[in-house]
């Protein structure tokens, strides 16, 4: 069957204005299209000119789009050429007022484009989601100490921490705070005067000075006195107490027969030898209290001698009695002689301790005098003892 050669052209042409209609992007796919008929028909023409080539010139949108490609060599004015007529609603690509719409519309639509995407990354921007392109810093604060979840530095990661804690995360107590695991970070509250520093230990127990003792180093220890910056005192008791007032530093419960702010004193009825000083313990003095007061001295000889005796009794320790009285249950009472005691061994007309009259008189005898003598009868208590 005989084909006539403008067919080609028509088949060529309306196919490039259904491309063109849908997509300005469709151009490549009609150039090349018509690339191929031109190389299968390289001799075919309308009126002696190329019309395959004519078609791919009048297809050519735009100056800058045919620029990048090789220039198409047109062997007649395209005035004289007629192009198949097409359907009134399909416009012509060959119209350059057309072109230069399409043109527009795409320019347009790429600006519109772009402007969205812009419009989309600053609201991502004022919402905090950080693009696809960067990487955010995730806030990683849950710790016990922490004051917001959700708050941290950006650029660090450091968490917003309640008071008397520390670290990245909050996880640690500040210096001078303790926990013992169960309980929050607590400061430590030790004493400026008192604690050798202002940490503690993980019970919240803090290293006191020297002296002083408690929780918060605050006290004196027992054996010290006097609470200042330098620490405490040991007390001055003279080893004879371990513990005083402390702050007064009066020595407390004395050992050892002593008394005193310092235990440096005997106490009543105490002793202490000659030469012995405040930190030998006390004797008690050689002093009844049933004859005596109790209390004593040193004499010169540096003997203990009894302060004062009770009547009756007499002597360094007031153990004897008085001339004319002996012991009896105790104390001293009057020799009891039945007025036979002979005069001549007064004072002491009977022996203190046995109360025994030492010479009897009348012709009597006996313990007391109380009898007559061998080879006299009578009554001695009545003073008539006679010979037989």
């Amino acid at each position: 069957m005989f084909t006539s050669p403008a067919f080609p052209f028509i088949v060529f042409v309306c196919m490039g204005l259904s491309e063109a209609v849908h997509s300005y992007d469709a151009l490549p796919l009609v150039i090349r299209k018509s690339r191929s008929i031109v190389e299968e028909h390289p001799n075919t023409s309308v009126n002696g000119f190329s019309g395959y080539r004519l078609g791919i010139v009048a297809l050519t949108p735009a100056p800058t789009i045919a620029s990048a490609r090789k220039p198409i060599n047109v062997a007649a004015p395209a005035a004289t050429i007629k192009p198949p007529t097409t359907e009134p609603t399909t416009p012509s690509l060959s119209n350059p007022s057309y072109m230069a719409a399409f043109v527009r519309r795409k320019l347009s639509s790429v600006e519109t484009q772009m402007k969205e995407s812009q419009m989309s990354d600053n609201r991502a921007d004022r919402s905090g989601v950080v693009p696809d392109n960067s990487q955010e810093l995730v806030c990683n604060c849950s710790g016990e100490g922490v004051s917001d979840p959700d708050e941290c530095d950006r650029e660090t990661g450091q968490c917003d921490c309640m008071p008397g804690y520390t670290g990245l995360q909050c996880e640690e107590c500040e210096e001078d705070h303790f926990t013992n695991g169960t309980i929050g970070c607590l400061p430590c509250a030790c004493d400026s005067f008192g604690a050798d520093g202002s940490s503690c230990d993980s019970s919240g127990l803090c290293k006191c000075k020297t002296g002083v003792y408690g929780p918060k180093c605050d006290d004196c220890h027992p054996g010290f006195f006097h609470f200042s910056s330098t620490g405490c005192q040991p007390c001055q008791c003279n080893n004879h107490s371990t513990y005083c007032h402390p702050q007064s530093g009066i020595c407390l419960d004395c050992q050892d027969n002593t008394q005193g702010h310092n235990c440096e004193e005997c106490l009543p009825n105490f002793y202490r030898r000659h030469g012995e000083g405040s930190a030998d313990a006390c004797l008690p003095c050689p002093c009844s209290s049933e004859t005596s007061s109790g209390s004593c001295h040193l004499d010169s000889s540096g003997q203990p001698v009894c302060v004062e005796c009770k009547p009756g009794f007499s002597g360094p320790t007031c153990n004897v009695c008085t001339d004319g009285l002996f012991k009896s249950a105790g104390t001293c009472v009057p020799c009891d002689c039945n007025g036979n005691a002979d005069p001549r061994s007064m004072p002491q007309i009977c022996h203190p301790e046995t109360g025994h009259c030492h010479r009897c008189i009348n012709h009597t005898a006996g313990a007391h005098c109380e009898i007559c003598a061998r080879g006299y009868t009578g009554d001695a208590l009545y003073h008539n003892c006679t010979l037989r």
